[in-house]
C-alpha cells in the first residue's frame, strides 16, 4: 500500500515576486557588538544574527512557523539544590516564577511580529525534568499545537500559566527533552514550516539511573549524528535560554555547545544553527525571550540606566518598534522617556498614546515584575522625525543608575527581501522558485504590499547560491546599491553545470541617513531565501524542491516536471539523505520509469508528474531530508545528466490497521476479561510513590501517666533542617525505607476499583489518619506530608512516631503537621496499646493451652543443650545457659546462651527470658526420642502475628508471646537467676546441639530469638545488668565483654 503526495506547479506572471522574504521577525534583538562610552559591554552569549536571521529567512520563503515552549520543570526552580541535597531555607532561580509572564511576553511579540510580517504561526507548550512532557502525556495540562491569532496567544498564554505548579522535577535530561520535542515536530508540526525550539532551563544535564546517566545522555546528544546533529541536519533553530543566579552559576557550557556551538564542548559535527541566551534576573529573562525573535532588519544595546539609548531616523522610514526592558531593578518610581530630534519628550507611563515630534506614538508599559516597554512610532509629517532619537529611563533610584537596560528598534518593520523571475517557463510554488537559463531573476527591497521602498540611506545587497548536494555556496552578487528602489538582476552564468538546484540567500545591510553630527543606524541584515532550481533551456525543468510524508513503508511522490526532455530514475537508487529517524539506514528511490529507454517524455510546454517512490523496511519517527536522484535528457535522449533534487519529509509510525482490527476483534470476544486486566495494568503502571523530594523524621514516644511524650517532651518537635538532612532517596517508586521501616506499594487487591495504598511493613502500626490493613499502617501512594506510629511489639510503652514530611519543608506545612499529630497520636496510641493488650492475651491463652497439652501427653522436660558434659566443667565460651546455674544439666526458664559466649557470664550474672518465648517441642511417642522444636523466622513470626490479629479482631498489634507468672529469679523479677526453678532431663531426651560451642554445626548455629534490629535476642528481653537499666531492647544497652558487677 502506497501513500501519495503532490507538488502542484503556479505559474506567475512575468516580473511578478516569486518569493516573498522577511526583513525579520522582530522588534528586539541580539545584542551590539560595541557600546557607547561608559555603558556595558556587550555580551557575547546569544550574539548569533546569522542563525536568527536564517530563521527569518526561513519564514519569509515559506511562510509558516512552528514553535515549541519547552520549559524546565524542577525543584531548583523554587529552592536551591546542592549537591543533590535541597536547600529549604534558600530560594531557588526562579522562586517568584518569573518565567511565566517572560514566556508569556514572547508569545505576545511572536504574535506582533507575525502580524508585522504576514506569516502564520502554531505553538506547542511541553515540559521536561527526567522525561518529556507533552500533548501525550498530559493533553490538558499542555494542550495541542495552537494557532497562534489573538483567541490562540490566550489560549497558549493560560496554558503556560500552568507552569506555576509544576516544579517537582528532579532531574534536568536535556537528552530525552529534545529528543521528544524533536519527535512532536516530526509527528505533527505542518511538513513545509520553519521550526523553532525555544526551551527555558536553569540547569546543568543531571539524569535519573545512577552515577554513568548523565555522561551517557550527554553522549546520545553529542556523539556524530546524535541528538543535536538531528536538529542541525534537520533545519531546526534551537534556542537556548538559561537562568542562573550570580551567586551560584549554573553551567551552561554543554547546552551553549547544544545550540550555539562555542560552548567549550564538542557536541555534534554538523554547524550549529542555535544561540544561546543567559540571564541572570528577571529583567535579563524577559530580555532573552525577546532576543529569541531578533530575526534581522533591527538594532540593539545594552546601555546603563542613566544612559540614553539612541537611533537615527530619516524621510524614508515611516514606522519604528521599540522595546526597552530593565534588566535590574531600577525602583518602584522608573519610567520610559521618548525624546524626538528636536528635543520635545513624551513619558510612557501605564498604556497610552500620544505625540511627540512628527511621531504618533503607542505604548504599553509594566513596572511589574520588571520595567518594560512595548510601543510603536508612525510617521506624521517629517518636521521633527529626521535626526536622532533618545530613549531612557527616569525616576529611578539613584543606587539603581547602573542598572543594566535592554534596548531595540526595528525600523521600517515591513521592509522584505524580494527574488522574482520573468520568462514563460519561470514558475513559484510552496516549494522555491524554478526557472530556465535565460530567464531574468532579480533581488529587491518591497514593503508588505509588494511594492519597491526607496531608502534615503545606504543598502547594499549580497546573493548567494547554496547546491543541494552540499558544496561551496557561490557569490552572484556583492554589496551591490540597492536603496534607490531598483531590482536588481542575479546573474545565472556563474553557477555552472547545469542544471543546478539548491537555495539563494539575499542579504540586505540597511544604514540610515546621517544627520548632522550624528551618523546613522546601522541594522542586523535582512536576509531573503527561497529554493531555487535553474534547467538549460532545452531541458527537463524539475521542482525547486518536494516534502512528502511517509505513513507507509512504500510512499509514492509525485514530482511535476515541465518539459521539453525525458526523465526517469534508475533502478537501485538510493537518497542522497542528510537525515534520517534513528534506525533508517537508507531511502530507496524508484518509478515505474526506470531507464532511458523507458523515461517518461515530456513535449515542449506541458508539465506531467513523474512518479518517486520512496521505501524503507519499516517506519520510524523521525525527519527525512536529502536529494532525490532525477536522471534527465533532452527529448531525442542526448544530454543526459542528473538533477539532486531536494526532498524534505517526515516519517512517522501510524497505529497498525491490521493489528488493531485483530486486538478489537478479541477484545470483543474478551470483553469481561480485558477491561479487567487494562485496570489491573494501569494500576500496577501508575501505582507509584510520586517522585517528589521527601525526608523521614523517626520521634520516640512513651506514655507516662494519661499523657504521652514525644522525645520526652510533651509536644511533638519537627525541624526543618533535621527533615532536609534526612533526605530520602526517590529512585525506586514502589517500595521506601523511612528511618528503618520498610514501605511497600501494593497495587492488587480482590476488588479491581480499590484504590493503590502503601503499606507500613512493621505489625502493629497504624496511619495518622487511624488507616490500617492486617495490622500495619496504610498510607496514601503520596506518602509525602504523612506519619505512622509503630509499636514494639513486646513493650507497648515503646513507639515510635515516624513523619514523611515533603521537601522542602516549610513553617506553614510543619505547623500543620505538628497541629495534626498533636490532636490524633494520643489517641491512636491508646489504641495501639489496646490491640497489642488483646495480642498478648490471645497469646497467653494460647500458650497455656499448649502447656496443658504438653502435660497431658507427658512430654519430655528439654534438656539444656548449652550446659557442658557431665564430666566436664562449665567454663565460658560453652554456651552456658541463662536463668541456671552453670552446673545445672537442665534447660531452666530460659536459655539464650549467647550472653555466657560474648562475655563469660555465669548464670546470677545473666537474666532470664520468659519461657513462654522458647520454641515448643511435639511430644514424644513411648520410646522415641523428643523432636527438636522447629527454628523460628522472622516473616513466619510476624505472619503468625498478623494472623492472630486477624483471627482476634484486632488491628494490627504482633502479640508478644505471653509468659505465665514469672517464678523467682525469672526474667522481669530483679532477681537472681540462682533462684529459678531448674527442671530435670528424662533419661530417653534426644541431645540437642550446642550451636554457640566450638565446633558445632553452622546449620545448628542459630538463634531463635535473633532480629536484624537485634541480632542478641528478642527485642525488649528484661535484663538488669547493674547499671539501672532494665530493658533491653533494639540495641544492647551494656558491653557483654565488660564486668557490670563492679
Amino acid at each position: 500500500m502506497t501513500s501519495r503526495n503532490t507538488a502542484h506547479p503556479h505559474r506567475r506572471p512575468a516580473a511578478s515576486p516569486a518569493r516573498r522574504a522577511l526583513a525579520g521577525l522582530a522588534a528586539l534583538g541580539v545584542l551590539g557588538v560595541g557600546s557607547a562610552a561608559g555603558a556595558f559591554p556587550a555580551q557575547a552569549d546569544g550574539n548569533n544574527p546569522g542563525t536568527l536571521a536564517g530563521l527569518g529567512a526561513c519564514v519569509a520563503d515559506k511562510g509558516k512557523l512552528d514553535v515549541i515552549l519547552l520549559m524546565d520543570e524542577t525543584e531548583s526552580l523554587i529552592h536551591n539544590v546542592k549537591d543533590g541535597i535541597i536547600q529549604p531555607t534558600v530560594p531557588g532561580s526562579d522562586a517568584e516564577h518569573n518565567r511565566v509572564p517572560a514566556a508569556q511576553s514572547f508569545v505576545d511579540d511572536l504574535l506582533k511580529k507575525a502580524d508585522d510580517e504576514d506569516f502564520t504561526a502554531r505553538i506547542k507548550l511541553a515540559g521536561f525534568g527526567q522525561e518529556y512532557h507533552s500533548t501525550l502525556q498530559d493533553p490538558e495540562a499542555y494542550g495541542d499545537w495552537v494557532d497562534l491569532d489573538s483567541s490562540g496567544a490566550e489560549t497558549m498564554k493560560k496554558l503556560i500559566d500552568g507552569e506555576r505548579d509544576r516544579t517537582s522535577e528532579l532531574y534536568t535530561n536535556y537528552a530525552n527533552a529534545l529528543t521528544g520535542a524533536y519527535q512532536d515536530f516530526a509527528r505533527s508540526s505542518s511538513p513545509d514550516a520553519c521550526k523553532l525550539l525555544v526551551t527555558f532551563t536553569d540547569g546543568a544535564l543531571t539524569a535519573a539511573g545512577g552515577y554513568n546517566a548523565a555522561p551517557a545522555a550527554q553522549q546520545d546528544i553529542c556523539r556524530p549524528g546524535g541528538i543535536a546533529d538531528q536538529y542541525r541536519a534537520g533545519g531546526i533553530t534551537n534556542i537556548g535560554i538559561g537562568l542562573s543566579d550570580p551567586k551560584n552559576p549554573s553551567d551552561f557550557s554543554l547546552y551553549k555547545s547544544i545550540t550555539q556551538g562555542d560552548g567549550g564542548v564538542q557536541c555534534g559535527t554538523q554547524p550549529a544553527n542555535g544561540a544561546f541566551f543567559p540571564a541572570d534576573s528577571v529583567g535579563s529573562l524577559f530580555g532573552s525571550f525577546h532576543r529569541v525573535l531578533s530575526t534581522g532588519g533591527d538594532f540593539s544595546k545594552e546601555t546603563r540606566a542613566d544612559e540614553g539609548f539612541t537611533f537615527v531616523l530619516d524621510r524614508s522610514v515611516d514606522s519604528v518598534r521599540f522595546t526597552a526592558v530593565a534588566q535590574d531593578d531600577l525602583g518602584e518610581g522608573a519610567y520610559l522617556v521618548l525624546t524626538s530630534p528636536s528635543g520635545k519628550t513624551l513619558e510612557l507611563k501605564g498604556q497610552g498614546t500620544g505625540q511627540v515630534g512628527s511621531a504618533d506614538v503607542t505604548w504599553q508599559a509594566a513596572a511589574a515584575p520588571v520595567h518594560k516597554v512595548d510601543g510603536e512610532m508612525r510617521l506624521t509629517n517629517e518636521e521633527d522625525w529626521e535626526g536622532k532619537w533618545t530613549m531612557e529611563f527616569t525616576g529611578f533610584d539613584t543606587a539603581s543608575r547602573d542598572g543594566r537596560v535592554f534596548n531595540s528598534v526595528r525600523i521600517q518593520p515591513d521592509l522584505q527581501v524580494q527574488i522574482a523571475a520573468s520568462g514563460d517557463d519561470a514558475t513559484a510554488t510552496a516549494h522555491g522558485l524554478a526557472v530556465r537559463s535565460d530567464d531574468e531573476v532579480t533581488v529587491s527591497l518591497v514593503g508588505r504590499d509588494g511594492q519597491p521602498r526607496t531608502l534615503d540611506g545606504d543598502a547594499n545587497v549580497t546573493v548567494q547560491f547554496t547546491p543541494s548536494t552540499g558544496g561551496e555556496a557561490v557569490d552572484l552578487v556583492k554589496d551591490t546599491p540597492i536603496g534607490a528602489g531598483d531590482a536588481v538582476a542575479i546573474p545565472l552564468d556563474g553557477l555552472g553545470q547545469l542544471p543546478a538546484n539548491g537555495h539563494l540567500d539575499a542579504s540586505v545591510q540597511v544604514t540610515t541617513k546621517g544627520v548632522d553630527d550624528a551618523p546613522g543606524t546601522e541594522l542586523e541584515p535582512v536576509i531573503g531565501r527561497t529554493d531555487f532550481a535553474v534547467a538549460d533551456a532545452e531541458m527537463p525543468q524539475a521542482p525547486a524542491a518536494v516534502d512528502f510524508q511517509m505513513k507507509e513503508p512504500v510512499t509514492t511522490i509525485e514530482v511535476p516536471v515541465q518539459g521539453p526532455g525525458r526523465v526517469w530514475v534508475e533502478e537501485g537508487s538510493v537518497m542522497d539523505a542528510a537525515l534520517l529517524p534513528e534506525g533508517i539506514d537508507a531511502v530507496t528511490v524508484s518509478s515505474e520509469y526506470g531507464s532511458k529507454e523507458t523515461a517518461l517524455e515530456i513535449p515542449q510546454g506541458e508539465t506531467k508528474i513523474l512518479p518517486v517512490t520512496v521505501s524503507v523496511p519499516d517506519l520510524k519517527d523521525g525527519l527525512v531530508q536529502g536529494t532525490l536522484p532525477i536522471h534527465m535528457a533532452k527529448l531525442d535522449g542526448t544530454g543526459d545528466t542528473t538533477a539532486a533534487l531536494p526532498a524534505d519529509g517526515q516519517m512517522s509510525v501510524p497505529l497498525n490497521k491490521g493489528i488493531f482490527a485483530v486486538a478489537l476483534v478479541t477484545s470483543l470476544l474478551l470483553a469481561l476479561l480485558i477491561p479487567l486486566a487494562l485496570t489491573y495494568l494501569v494500576r500496577y503502571l501508575t501505582a507509584k510513590i510520586p517522585a517528589q523530594y521527601y525526608g523521614g523524621l523517626r520521634i520516640p514516644l512513651k506514655v507516662s501517666g494519661d499523657r504521652v511524650l514525644y522525645n520526652g517532651k510533651t509536644d511533638p518537635h519537627i525541624s526543618i533542617d533535621e527533615a532536609a538532612r534526612n533526605q530520602l532517596p526517590t529512585g525506586d517508586q514502589r517500595s521506601a525505607v523511612v528511618r528503618g521501616y520498610p514501605l511497600q506499594v501494593k497495587a492488587f487487591g480482590r476488588n479491581p476499583l480499590q484504590s493503590p495504598y502503601v503499606e507500613v511493613d512493621a505489625v502493629p502500626s497504624i496511619a495518622g489518619d487511624g488507616a490500617q490493613v492486617g495490622g500495619a499502617a496504610k498510607l496514601p501512594l503520596a506518602i509525602h506530608n504523612t506519619w505512622f506510629i509503630a509499636t514494639d511489639p513486646s513493650n507497648s510503652n515503646h513507639l515510635d512516631l515516624v513523619v514523611i514530611p515533603r521537601l522542602p519543608l516549610d513553617a506553614t506545612t510543619r505547623d500543620a503537621l505538628v497541629e495534626d499529630i498533636s490532636a490524633n497520636a494520643p489517641g491512636l496510641v491508646e489504641t495501639l496499646r489496646k490491640q497489642a493488650a488483646a495480642l498478648e492475651e490471645q497469646a497467653r491463652v494460647a500458650a497455656t493451652s499448649s502447656t496443658d497439652a504438653a502435660d497431658a501427653g507427658a512430654a519430655p522436660e528439654v534438656p539444656n543443650p548449652f550446659a557442658p558434659a557431665d564430666d566436664a566443667p562449665a567454663t565460658p565460651g560453652d554456651g552456658v545457659g541463662t536463668g541456671m546455674k552453670s552446673d545445672d544439666r537442665v534447660l531452666g526458664a530460659a536459655a539464650s546462651g549467647l550472653v555466657g559466649k560474648l562475655g563469660g557470664k555465669t548464670a546470677t550474672d545473666t537474666p532470664a527470658t520468659p519461657a513462654a518465648q522458647q520454641p515448643v517441642a511435639p511430644a514424644a511417642s513411648p520410646g522415641q526420642a523428643a523432636t527438636p522444636a522447629p527454628k523460628p523466622t522472622r516473616d513466619a513470626a510476624r505472619d503468625a502475628a498478623r494472623q492472630t490479629a486477624r483471627d482476634t479482631g484486632a488491628a494490627g498489634s504482633t502479640a508478644a508471646p505471653a509468659s505465665a507468672t514469672p517464678a523467682p529469679g525469672a526474667a522481669g523479677t530483679g532477681g537472681s537467676a540462682s533462684d529459678a526453678t531448674p527442671a530435670t532431663p528424662k533419661a530417653d531426651e534426644a541431645p540437642i546441639p550446642n550451636p554457640f560451642a566450638e565446633g558445632a554445626d553452622e546449620d545448628d548455629a542459630w538463634n531463635p530469638y535473633a532480629t536484624e534490629q537485634n541480632p542478641f535476642g528478642s527485642g525488649g528481653l528484661n535484663f538488669d545488668p547493674g547499671r539501672g537499666d532494665d530493658t533491653w531492647g533494639d540495641e544492647l544497652p551494656w558491653d557483654p565483654t565488660a564486668d557490670t558487677k563492679k
